[in-house]
């Protein structure tokens, strides 16, 4: 891309960041990071929400030109994005890319992270499902665990045992976030829970699929014994993802002063969302947990004290 100067950079980091704050979480997090880094982390975030449109929306954010629905010109799409890193990017994405680029070249954000990132999205457009707890984790390191080393990459920390902590506990956040959104997911044919833990003789990924009507819906069309076999699957993911938070619950005292305060908060956000889920039990198949005002002070508040 054409040289830019300082004042046409600093319009494309503040674009970054207005499309950030629709994050759920990215405004109280980025908040604990110094200053010097938002701007980056804005631009990985535009970057990746981005793509995230182009898989599940079929429309890019900034984009001036609709995406048809279908897989092929989504995929297509996904090129074009991937494109972007190295030559010009997709009409109406400029500011993106220009405060990527400079965000690149400033943090020396790993170019590998950014590419693997796209395969999950990939892997989004054409979903169908996980048969096995693997296949779950192998996507969740795709996409989130990249996410997690480019955080990393802006704040400058490279410890190996950070980053694979870093890993554990990005991978932990994805399937928090997948179990927060099975109401939502399922009605949209998003089935997000391994299969292979909970298929039965007359319940299995087409099937669950193929129900009509809103969540609710759905979940009371199927019989006893199926949602039985759910809910029990939820209960085995809940308690393997905890599992997940307890290995890296040291990873704040753990990073460098900077990333401190910001995994801490991190942290306490997707765990605490995760006891939303656990509390919900069944009824997290047709409401979706969030976490309160309260909450997210109470997050905010641990994550300062922690570093007091």
């Amino acid at each position: 891309m054409p040289p830019v100067n300082e004042a046409q950079l600093a319009a494309d980091y503040a674009l970054c960041a207005r499309i950030a704050r629709h994050a759920e979480n990215f405004p109280v997090a980025s908040r604990l990071l110094p200053a010097r880094f938002r701007p980056h982390l804005a631009a990985v975030y535009a970057y990746a929400r981005g793509a995230d449109d182009l898989a599940d929306e079929a429309t890019p954010r900034l984009g001036e030109r609709a995406i048809a629905p279908d897989p092929d010109a989504r995929l297509a799409a996904l090129d074009a994005w991937e494109a972007g890193l190295d030559g010009p990017p997709p009409a109406g994405t400029e500011p993106i890319f220009r405060a990527l680029a400079a965000s690149r070249r400033d943090c020396s954000l790993p170019d590998g992270e950014l590419r693997s990132l796209l395969q999950a999205f990939r892997y989004d457009v054409r979903h169908q499902g996980y048969a096995t707890w693997e296949d779950l984790l192998g996507y969740a390191r795709q996409s989130a665990a990249s996410i997690g080393r480019l955080v990393l990459a802006v704040c400058g920390e490279r410890n190996e045992g950070v980053v694979k902590s870093s890993d554990e506990l990005c991978v932990a956040l994805q399937l928090t976030n997948f179990w927060q959104d099975l109401s939502r997911d399922i009605p949209l044919g998003r089935v997000t829970l391994p299969e292979g833990i909970w298929r039965g003789k007359t319940l299995d990924g087409n099937r669950l699929r193929a129900l009509k009507g809103s969540a609710a819906e759905r979940w009371k069309a199927l019989g006893k014994a199926d949602r039985a076999r759910l809910v029990s699957a939820l209960a085995i993911a809940v308690e393997r993802t905890e599992t997940m938070y307890e290995h890296t619950h040291d990873l704040p005292s753990r990073a460098g002063k900077s990333l401190g305060s910001y995994l801490s908060a991190v942290w306490n956000g997707g765990h605490t969302v995760l006891e939303r889920v656990r509390d919900l039990g069944e009824e997290a198949f047709v409401e979706r947990p969030s976490l309160s005002w309260t909450d997210r002070a109470a997050i905010a508040w641990r994550a300062v004290i922690s570093r007091a």
